[in-house]
């Protein structure tokens, strides 16, 4: 939990992780016919950020219910005040505890209205469905999910927040999860045109509040979405069994990156018994080029693509790393890439991450019966629609630029404006039978050299940092350290999440091949435990709020006489950003720095996958390209041999868009292009 001392001690608000579903708003009046509302969901940082809690109690209880500071949610039927998600807030509401089981208490939102005027009727929450929901819980979801990925930590009550405002008495001796029920106030909830809802969420903030494992579930139609017989089959058992998940990563792997996390939530869905929502892979087939490793690379219009490609990479792990490999994962502790290949070598295995992933996207294009370039669980096939692969028919051989094929657009028919490839996003680029010729001879690739990442700017002569999420930026100026002043004079003012976030001022010696922090009154090496490698690794640093413009220094007196580089680097974790860093003036000795931006390296994999049609069936053969320092490169082709080709090319840089460039060169009695 992010500063929790300060925030609940001084300014009564709370961090954490939240597991959410958020589309941007739109308005307009009640359509005569209601949309089938559409579950969604958006990870769970999106809502790591200050919260501020409404102590006002919303919805008065039935008259018939004694409500006081002793009622402990223990027995069925006890009123109980717990919390409430409030359109990006918190507040207060009542509480019925419909159903207790050994470990599980089941709370429903006493007044599950809608706003006064809204066409929609109250939802409903049968006792039939509570009961049958504690059931699946205690008896399935419940031991699938800690059996596979471990138990969260008790939590009993005795620590919660409200019960010591006097809310409650939020104590039990078996530490019972709760789930409760409750209309959630997300867009959906005040406008009924709108057509996505929250499902359900884990929040930690929750946890600190009411000291006890809670997940959130909305109200919405369970008529038709709990258990196998309605319009969307065991979609809340589903959603539990995600949800669940995430409080468990919560405690045991809590730095972890957003699309390994969902990965795990979206793997432990089949792992309980549930339907794949085949709805976020086609949409990922749609978009191959979303990021893996990068959550909302293509904004939010695209998020189900990046809960289809999570899905997918975890399902590969399964089938070709072993069924405990996302348990051992989760317990590892060890958060993204570094974990997997924790994982990797837990198990024995010489691949590292890289390997993996050049294995997962052929699988995506092949889908092979059998062997590393398929699915074990499930077919591929029964997506409705295929992975999508660029055609090549009006520019055979011609330099092509990745860019030429024009921005993403999503399987819902959105323009991303994205058309760059971000870090582990793949293209695919096919060159039919119609179109293949047996004088193909060459394929030549030429990447970009370097990546274009946000963050810093200058704006009209100050350079200010961005404000984002997982940013790792530098600029920086060659300057002499001249003996009589060795000194490097900073105006500048920051506003950076405390000791998650900060700015560190660097030096480097052997241009720019590795970085010393500098230190003064300003800078700390504190951090929170739980902050992300990139800023321990990089302290001491700049952290929290300055309030004003400061003057201050550094002392390079170690780097007298000789030439060095000046960095200003801004790193950010998982979630939560503030204003970030402004630098005003910076100079060494009074000589001014001619600050620029460092741009990270990019990086490809591209492989072709060369098909022949016989009568046996189709064949193929993978081959990859050798790429120079300068990412290009180049590979001979089959053309005698094959029918037709795709070529698959990946951006591999941690972060960062790029574009590439590609060719083929005919053989004798083919016409050439430029």
């Amino acid at each position: 939990m992010k500063k929790i001392n300060s925030v609940l001690l001084i300014l009564m608000m709370a961090f954490g992780a939240l597991s959410i579903a958020f589309i941007p708003s739109s308005s307009g009046s009640a359509a005569t016919e209601l949309p089938d509302y559409i579950p969604v969901d958006i990870g769970p940082d999106f809502f790591a950020e200050d919260v501020e809690l409404d102590t006002e109690i919303l919805g008065a209880p039935a008259s018939s219910y004694s409500i006081g500071p002793s009622s402990a949610a223990q027995n069925v039927g006890d009123m109980v005040v717990g919390l409430l998600y409030m359109s990006g807030g918190l507040g207060l509401t009542y509480y019925e505890c419909r159903a207790v089981g050994p470990n599980t208490e089941i709370w429903v939102q006493a007044n599950l209205a809608f706003p006064e005027g809204d066409p929609r009727e109250t939802p409903v929450i049968t006792q039939e469905q509570v009961d049958y929901l504690l059931e699946e819980f205690e008896s399935n979801i419940l031991p699938k999910d800690t059996d596979y990925f471990g138990d969260p930590y008790p939590l009993d009550g005795s620590d919660a927040l409200l019960g010591a405002w006097g809310y409650g008495d939020y104590y039990d001796e078996n530490a019972r999860n709760i789930i409760m029920i409750s209309n959630v106030q997300d867009d959906n909830y005040f406008n009924p045109d709108y057509p996505y809802y929250v499902a359900g969420f884990f929040w930690s903030t929750y946890e600190v509040y009411m000291d006890r494992n809670v997940i959130t579930i909305d109200s919405h139609d369970w008529e038709n979405r709990v258990g196998p017989d309605g319009a969307r089959p065991y979609m809340y058992e589903s959603t539990i069994a995600h949800e669940y998940q995430h409080l468990i990563h919560s405690d045991l792997n809590p730095g972890d990156d957003t699309w390994m996390n969902e990965a795990c939530s979206l793997f432990a869905e089949p792992l309980c018994g549930y339907p794949i929502d085949w709805g976020q892979v086609l949409r990922f087939l749609e978009t191959p080029d979303n990021s893996l490793i990068e959550w909302g690379d293509q904004g939010d219009i695209n998020i189900l693509a990046d809960y289809g490609s999570s899905f997918l990479w975890a399902m590969y792990l399964n089938d070709h790393y072993g069924e405990e490999f996302i348990g051992r994962f989760v317990g590892e502790g060890i958060p993204g890439v570094a974990g997997i290949e924790a994982a990797l070598d837990y198990f024995g295995f010489e691949e590292n991450f890289d390997d993996v992933y050049h294995d997962w996207r052929i699988a995506n294009l092949l889908d092979a019966e059998s062997g590393k370039y398929g699915y074990n669980t499930f077919d591929l096939s029964e997506a409705e629609y295929p992975l999508y692969i660029h055609d090549m028919d009006n520019q055979l051989f011609k330099w092509t630029q990745g860019t030429d094929f024009g921005t993403t657009v999503t399987y819902d028919d959105y323009d991303t404006d994205v058309s760059m490839l971000g870090p582990y996003g793949t293209d695919y680029i096919g060159y039919t039978e119609e179109n293949w010729n047996k004088n193909f001879a060459k394929l030549y690739f030429d990447g970009d050299d370097t990546a274009l990442v946000y963050g810093w700017e200058n704006i009209d002569g100050v350079w200010y940092s961005g404000a984002g999420d997982l940013m790792n930026t530098l600029i920086t100026a060659e300057t002499y350290v001249d003996p009589l002043d060795p000194t490097l004079y900073l105006n500048s003012y920051w506003d950076i999440e405390d000791y998650w976030d900060f700015g560190f001022v660097q030096v480097s010696d052997d241009d720019g091949e590795t970085w010393t922090s500098l230190a003064n009154d300003y800078t700390t090496s504190d951090h929170d435990p739980g902050a992300h490698p990139d800023v321990v690794a990089n302290l001491p640093g700049i952290t929290e709020y300055v309030g004003e413009v400061v003057d201050m220094t550094f002392d390079l007196s170690l780097y007298a006489g000789e030439n060095v580089q000046i960095g200003f680097r801004y790193v950010t974790d998982w979630a939560t950003f503030y204003e970030g860093w402004y630098i005003f003036d910076a100079n060494v000795g009074g000589v001014s720095l001619d600050l620029a931006i460092v741009y990270p390296d990019a990086s490809y994999m591209v492989t072709v996958v060369a098909y022949k049609e016989t009568g046996g069936g189709t064949h193929y053969m993978v081959m990859d390209l050798d790429l120079n320092d300068g990412n290009f490169g180049s590979i001979s082709l089959l053309g005698n041999w094959a029918d037709h080709m795709v070529l698959i090319v990946s951006a591999t840089q941690p972060q960062g868009f790029s574009d590439y460039s590609f060719r083929i060169k005919p053989g004798k009695g083919t016409q050439w292009m430029m």
